[in-house]
């Protein structure tokens, strides 16, 4: 839910899995200004670190996981949220790929794994208690996103990989992506399985129809 743009996960508990509030942060071309480029599983989490650079800092607690060392001025410049984010049902359709590629299509109507699965957890739950119009938002699911991102950075960071994965699923399995395209033609052919997901993700499909995306300037 989004009131006054501020963004609530209303089902958001202690994740099991994750420790929200993590992100990469590296300090940009203007010495006063880092930017935070959230950690969210399944939305570009395996290559961020390396395409975006940085080191890995929880906003939340304002601290460096694992005892890393940092450079004091850090802490003390203006911090600005950058997200990624991606269409929810295809975000679940790749976690399922990820995490249960065996699972028969019909048994996952009956337990879409949303809580049991870190790949599957909600959007919203690692962006719970951002002002929406505070941060940077990235589609990775819009056709044009390597271009307004590579734009973005060039203008505000010193320091970036050029490099963006062309395509992912070429690391997965033949019967990995197999089973994606079955699982992708069952869900939208399908209007209950597409109605229970749709209730499931309600929110993350308000943040993401809510949210401005950056778009090539």
């Amino acid at each position: 839910m989004i009131t006054q743009n501020i963004i609530f996960a209303n089902n958001r508990t202690i994740s099991p899995f994750h420790l929200y509030g993590e992100g990469y942060i590296k300090l940009g071309k203007d010495p006063t200004l880092a930017f935070i480029c959230l950690k969210i599983t399944k939305n570009a989490s395996t290559w961020l670190p390396e395409v975006f650079g940085g080191r890995l800092y929880n906003y939340l607690h304002n601290t460096y996981p694992n005892s890393q060392t940092f450079t004091t001025n850090e802490f003390d410049v203006y911090k600005k949220i950058v997200v990624f984010l991606r269409d929810p049902i295809a975000r679940w359709i790749s976690g399922v790929v990820t995490c249960a590629e065996q699972t028969p299509l019909s048994k996952l109507l009956q337990n879409p794994m949303v809580d049991k699965n870190s790949h599957l957890e909600p959007q919203i739950s690692f962006c719970h208690g951002l002002n929406i119009k505070d941060v940077t938002w990235f589609n990775l699911s819009n056709d044009n996103f390597s271009h307004s991102y590579y734009n973005w950075c060039s203008h505000n960071l010193d320091s970036y990989n050029c490099v963006l994965p062309s395509n992912t699923m070429n690391e997965k399995s033949v019967d990995a992506i197999d089973y994606g395209k079955k699982l992708t033609d069952y869900v939208y052919s399908s209007d209950r399985a597409l109605n229970l997901l749709q209730d499931l993700y309600a929110e993350d499909i308000e943040l993401y129809n809510s949210v401005n995306f950056y778009e090539t300037r």
